[in-house]
């Protein structure tokens, strides 16, 4: 999830700046035969906090608008990549319901782990120098895919057997589950003496 949220915070940062050089121009410029708009606002050329568009919104200056269409331009590639997560975590989700006897009712593994492994690896593959001090797999580092399928493994194993560890140590304490009557019965009777969800 923090790798998706990273993603959509850059993501916004570089449509804005692509906004603001081209994008409003092409977009709301003088129409060129009513396809595209023509290059009159490149860099936000002649709009400014004193200027109204009469033709786009004759009640507030053109700046502020401007502001406001961006807010749904740098949105869509953030919604189109929180889907592409949403779907991966959702069929990871599905694939382990059938397979695993592990209770997961959050599927923690599916949405935060599986997230997490795909933005560590997606770094090895599209970092760029112009962003960070280094390039991945697609611009011709593939020593950097290498590194950050290391660090996965590493981590990996330093979650599995540090969870491991720390389980049994609890269980010397206190058992991991519940029992079987006290499950039926709902946790927050068993567990709490609350009745807020007992319907009988």
């Amino acid at each position: 999830m923090v790798s998706t949220i990273v993603q959509c915070l850059i993501i916004f940062a570089v449509v804005s700046i692509i906004w603001a050089i081209i994008g409003y121009s092409l977009v709301f410029g003088p129409s060129v035969n009513g396809l595209i708009g023509n290059f009159s606002y490149v860099g936000l050329n002649n709009v400014d906090v004193h200027s109204i568009n009469i033709a786009l919104a004759p009640d507030i200056t053109e700046l502020l608008f401007f502001a406001f269409q961006l807010k749904f331009t740098a949105i869509t590639p953030a919604l189109i990549i929180g889907l592409a997560a949403r779907i991966v975590s959702n069929l990871v989700a599905n694939w382990r319901a059938g397979r695993w006897k592990i209770d997961d009712s959050l599927d923690v593994f599916a949405c935060q782990r599986v997230s997490g492994i795909w933005g560590s690896i997606a770094t090895g593959l599209f970092a760029s120098a112009t962003i960070n001090s280094v390039n991945g797999l697609f611009f011709g580092n593939a020593g950097q895919l290498v590194d950050q399928l290391l660090a996965v493994v590493v981590v990996e194993l330093f979650a599995f057997f540090g969870s491991y560890l720390l389980l049994k140590t609890v269980t010397v304490f206190s058992p991991l589950r519940v029992t079987l009557q006290a499950e039926d019965a709902g946790l927050d009777l068993s567990e709490h003496g609350e009745k807020a969800y007992q319907l009988d």
